[in-house]
C-alpha cells in the first residue's frame, strides 16, 4: 500500500494554516491564554454554513476548516471519487462542549429536550 500525504490544514490558537503553525513554532508562539487556547480569530462561517456551524461543535467546525486547506493545497478536483480520497484527523478529546450542554438538557428537561443531532 502506498500512502501519499498531497496537502495539510491546521486551525489552532498559533497560527491557521499549516504555514502559519510551522512558524509560529518556530517562532515559541504562545497560544494560550489565562489556561485556555481558544482559536480566537477563526470563522467557523470560512468552512460551512452558518446553519451547520450553529449545529457543529466546535471541534468539527476546526476539523472541517483543516480538512478544506488540505484539500486545497492538495489541488483536489471537483467531483473525485470519495473511494479514493481520505482524510486523517488528529483531536485529543472532542465533543465535549455538545456532550455537556446535551447531558445538561437531558437532566433538566428529559428525553425530549436532547437534540436529534445529539450523537451524530
Amino acid at each position: 500500500m502506498t500512502v501519499v500525504v498531497t496537502g495539510r490544514g491546521v486551525v489552532s490558537s498559533i497560527g491557521e494554516g499549516p504555514d502559519a503553525f510551522f512558524e509560529a513554532l518556530l517562532a515559541k508562539r504562545s497560544g494560550i491564554a489565562d489556561g485556555i487556547g481558544a482559536c480566537v480569530d477563526f470563522d467557523p462561517e470560512s468552512a460551512m454554513t452558518p446553519k451547520l456551524a450553529r449545529r457543529s461543535d466546535r471541534y468539527t467546525q476546526l476539523a472541517v476548516a483543516a480538512a478544506d486547506q488540505a484539500v486545497a493545497e492538495a489541488g483536489v478536483p471537483d467531483g473525485i471519487d470519495p473511494e479514493r480520497l481520505g482524510v486523517l484527523v488528529g483531536t485529543g478529546v472532542g465533543g465535549l462542549v455538545t456532550l455537556q450542554a446535551e447531558c445538561e438538557a437531558w437532566l433538566e428537561g428529559g428525553d425530549r429536550a436532547v437534540s436529534p443531532h445529539f450523537v451524530p
